[in-house]
Parts: structure tokens; C-alpha cells; sequence
């Protein structure tokens, strides 16, 4: 009984998440063109799987440029705060989503719905960070 109710909860967590595009809809944040391509293009679950890492390790790339650039625009005090926050934030996304790697979820979740999840985390991140660089800007502007 209790396992029957953890997975309802998780499968109305999940159920309420953003999912890749279909034809038409707006592609889930993070997923770029190359993800969709190779996702258009596989077979099997560790082709899946491949798309997927693939997917991450571009995600992680911008996000260390963004965090380069958005870390460049302050020193002293301010730096420290933004730096505790990345190391808080790295924290929060090396556990998120990692329900989907329950066996609850089998290869799907694992391989397909995981990378899809910390996508959206690492492109939530990047978005705020270029927020503190449109931030920085606006006020040198002034």
C-alpha cells in the first residue's frame, strides 16, 4: 500500500512537469533543435540515453558561460553571495530529478524522462543568471 501511494504522488508530480514538444507545442525549456533531431533519429534506449547526455553536457557548457559572464559582472561581497548560491544551487540540481531514476519509472525515466527534467532545472539556472547580466547592464546604463 505504501509503495502504491509513492508512486501515485510521484505520478502526480510527474504528471504536472512539461514534456518534450509534440508536433506544434512549445518545446520543454532547455531541449534545443540537436536534442529533437537525435531524438527524431533513434532506435533503442541507449540511443535514447545518448541524446540525452548529449543534451546535458550543452546545457552545461552555457551554464558555465553564463555563470563566467554573470560572475564577471560583480566582486567583493556581492561575488561571494552569487558564488554561495551556484555552489546551493549545484547542490539542488545533483538530486533533482532523480526520481525518474527509480525503477518505478524503468528505462523511460532513466533515459528519456530524467535528462528532460534537469534540463529544464539547468535551463531555469541559466536563465537567471542571464537575468543578473540584463540586471548589470540596465544599470550601467543609467
Amino acid at each position: 500500500m505504501k509503495t502504491l501511494a509513492r508512486l501515485l504522488a510521484i505520478g502526480c508530480i510527474a504528471s504536472s512537469l512539461p514534456v518534450m514538444a509534440q508536433d506544434g507545442e512549445a518545446p520543454s525549456p532547455g531541449v534545443d533543435a540537436s536534442y529533437r533531431r537525435c531524438i527524431d533519429d533513434t532506435r533503442t534506449t541507449p540511443e535514447v540515453r545518448a541524446c540525452g547526455d548529449a543534451l546535458l553536457q550543452r546545457l552545461d557548457a552555457r551554464l558555465n558561460e553564463q555563470w563566467r559572464l554573470a560572475a564577471g559582472y560583480l566582486d567583493g561581497a556581492p561575488r561571494q553571495r552569487l558564488l554561495e548560491e551556484q555552489r546551493a544551487w549545484i547542490r539542488y540540481k545533483d538530486i533533482a530529478c532523480r526520481f525518474y531514476l527509480d525503477e518505478g519509472f524503468g528505462s523511460q525515466g532513466a533515459s528519456g524522462d530524467f535528462p528532460l527534467c534537469l534540463a529544464r532545472v539547468i535551463q531555469h539556472r541559466i536563465d537567471e543568471l542571464e537575468g543578473i547580466q540584463r540586471s548589470m547592464d540596465a544599470g550601467s546604463a543609467s
